[in-house]
């Protein structure tokens, strides 16, 4: 299994377990204002964060691309009522802009890489065992009209193209293929640490409250 694989190869990331029922994800800063995410129906493994952000600073002294020293704040091997195995990958965002929203969904598309990086060195890896998704949780959009002009003033093209698809459609979720995301497209990475689809979902979550409960079972087959 993918945990007991990871810890034999990584001894001291004791955070990669087995959960029963849920699973958590928190934001430690102390002004968040989205500072929990409780996966719920979800016996899942929980990917210890710091296994894949400790790879950030190699990347940084190589003096590689900026995206891969970008973390999400969480990640989790889900195993479908169906069979099929689910990376899933979490990132909390306090406020709701586009560059805010475009920067998590780099995040998530680094800590992917990364994590398939070290799945590689696991003996049972097959890269299309798994699908992708991510969830980026914010307060909720702004109104149309009003994000449309601040975009305008503020937000590279790209950014806003990006917040539209994923935000203001009545698609249930934005859905990528390795060659619409542009930014890895020069990168040349191997077939092995990409994906064929990344899911990605936004998620409101309402004030004053700081914590949102997630049914992964609704979000997977």
């Amino acid at each position: 299994m993918t945990c007991d694989d990871f810890k034999r190869i990584f001894p001291k990331y004791q955070g990669t377990r087995y959960v029963s029922d849920k699973a958590e994800v928190e934001e430690t800063r102390e002004n968040a204002k989205v500072r929990k995410v409780v996966l719920e129906n979800s016996c899942c493994q929980v990917i210890d964060p710091l296994m894949v952000k400790e790879l950030s600073s190699f990347f940084e002294k190589a003096g590689s691309d900026n995206l891969f020293l970008k973390d999400c704040d969480g990640i989790f091997l889900y195993d479908g009522s169906q069979g099929k195995k689910h990376l899933i990958f979490c990132e909390l965002k306090s406020e709701f802009s586009t560059p805010k929203i475009y920067e998590g969904y780099k995040q998530i598309l680094s800590s992917c890489i990364k994590l398939k990086m070290l799945m590689n060195l696991l003996p049972n890896y097959r890269k299309d065992d798994y699908e992708v998704l991510g969830f980026i949780f914010s307060r909720p959009k702004k109104d149309l009209r009003d994000w449309y002009k601040q975009s305008l003033l503020s937000s590279k093209n790209r950014e806003a193209s990006f917040v539209r698809r994923l935000c203001y459609t009545k698609e249930s979720a934005y859905k990528l293929t390795t060659k619409e995301c542009f930014e890895i497209k020069d990168l040349k990475l191997g077939e092995n640490v990409l994906f064929d689809t990344l899911e990605l979902h936004h998620i409101a979550v309402d004030a004053p409250n700081n914590t949102y409960r997630l049914d992964v079972e609704q979000y997977v087959s």
